[in-house]
């Protein structure tokens, strides 16, 4: 009974916060600037993949390795970019990156015209925009750390998630009229537009704190840094290692799940996007869902939920072709199944990765664990690609089903609780 008040003084604090929130003029500002990229986010998931499929005729493994390009930088660029974030200003990081991702956009219009698509240039474009989400996403995320404080931090993040799954419902059809009208290759015009609004719209924010580490420290030092901490810490390393071979699987099932649904369901693009929809409506739902359990419950029982619930969606996926008429209702239900467990996971993991880390780590820390984890997921993608050009995606994304489920029951006995205090 005094643990379950306790668990309610704390939500009503937490809804407080939450509320009180939209008055930070920094904290909207961010918040406008995420929703921008989700849209962005939106439209590019959409056209890109169909650009490579309609056009290129892409095959399964070059699918996975169009997800791979845009995971690879995680791989290579997350330990000294944790440094560079620990020693720069988070906002002019941001701006950047945004006019970056803007710039790299602007390549497959460019080509298409000029004749010269291929899938090298949607591998290059997958590479740019990933190196701009590891560090320029990375600065944002520690940026609104700072802005909202530790205690406001999950309030923060559950109302940010919903607030871009709630933007991304529109998102897809918003992508499929724009893919009806101008073709998914020029449609990618709209997201250097949206990216440049979103560095607009950051460079006004106020705070841009002063470096938290030492110059005259080696950057590498600081690089490593992050490592060495998550190595030391039980939590940590135990959500990167988990993370990790969650992504894999997600990896897997994610680079194929374009090509499955319009080759082997027989869906359109206007399909998609209402598959799209669901999904965010989904979560939305689980970014609610994620706040209120997981302060009842605890990080730890909310984020197992998760992983088990989408273990089961990439298995029900695959079903989709067995029911009829039905195809597009089953698999828009399960796609807002599976997502509502994605964000019950991620939220209360980002949540619980910031609150264990110390401010002056946390830079090194969130490049680091995303990193290791997103490092994974090419692994997943290329793997599962192969094994799909040789037993088809159905059984693929079965086996990756599988795993998760075993993956469930692992972390159901070493996935450690949250330490008391935090």
């Amino acid at each position: 009974m005094h643990q379950l008040g306790f668990a309610e003084i704390r939500e009503k604090v937490v809804i407080q916060n939450e509320s009180s929130l939209l008055a930070q003029r920094d904290y909207r500002l961010i918040f406008a600037a995420s929703l921008l990229t989700t849209i962005s986010g939106s439209i590019a998931s959409l056209a890109l993949p169909l650009t490579a499929v309609l056009h290129l005729h892409a095959s399964s493994l070059q699918m996975a390795m169009l997800m791979a390009f845009g995971l690879l930088p995680f791989a290579l660029f997350s330990l000294p970019a944790g440094a560079w974030i620990d020693r720069s200003r988070k906002r002019r990081i941001g701006v950047a990156f945004n006019l970056l991702a803007a710039v790299a956009m602007l390549m497959v219009p460019i080509a298409f015209i000029n004749h010269a698509l291929s899938m090298a240039v949607l591998y290059l474009l997958e590479f740019i925009v990933g190196g701009c989400a590891v560090i320029g996403c990375s600065a944002v995320q520690v940026l609104l750390t700072q802005v909202v404080g530790r205690e406001r931090l999950l309030a923060a993040t559950s109302q940010m998630t919903a607030a871009q799954a709630g933007i991304a419902i529109v998102g897809p059809a918003f992508a499929a009229l724009l893919v009806a009208r101008f073709g998914s290759e020029l449609t990618l015009s709209a997201c250097a537009v949206l990216f440049t609004a979103g560095a607009v719209v950051l460079w006004r924010i106020r705070q841009d704190d002063a470096p938290g580490t030492q110059a005259s420290v080696p950057w590498w030092q600081d690089a490593v840094g992050g490592l060495q901490l998550i190595r030391v810490s039980p939590v940590l390393r135990a959500l990167a290692v988990f993370a990790a071979l969650w992504l894999m699987l997600l990896g897997a099932y994610g680079a194929q799940f374009v090509l499955f649904t319009t080759r082997d369901l027989g869906l359109a693009a206007a399909d998609l996007a209402v598959i799209g929809s669901f999904g965010a409506a989904g979560a939305v739902m689980g970014s609610m869902a994620a706040r209120r359990f997981g302060l009842r419950l605890g990080a730890r029982i909310v984020m197992l939920a998760g992983l088990l619930i989408s273990a089961f969606g990439m298995g029900l996926y695959p079903q989709a072709g067995a029911v009829g008429g039905l195809t597009l209702i089953f698999a828009a239900a399960v796609k807002l199944f599976t997502e509502v467990g994605i964000t019950l996971y991620t939220v209360n993991y980002i949540s619980l990765r910031h609150r264990v880390t110390p401010d002056e780590m946390l830079g090194r820390v969130t490049t680091t664990m995303r990193g290791l984890g997103v490092s994974a997921a090419p692994v997943g993608a290329l793997a599962g690609g192969a094994i799909a050009d040789r037993v088809g995606i159905a059984p693929m994304m079965m086996l990756a089903s599988a795993a998760g489920i075993a993956l469930w029951l692992v972390a159901l006995r070493y996935l450690p609780a949250e330490p008391r205090g935090k």
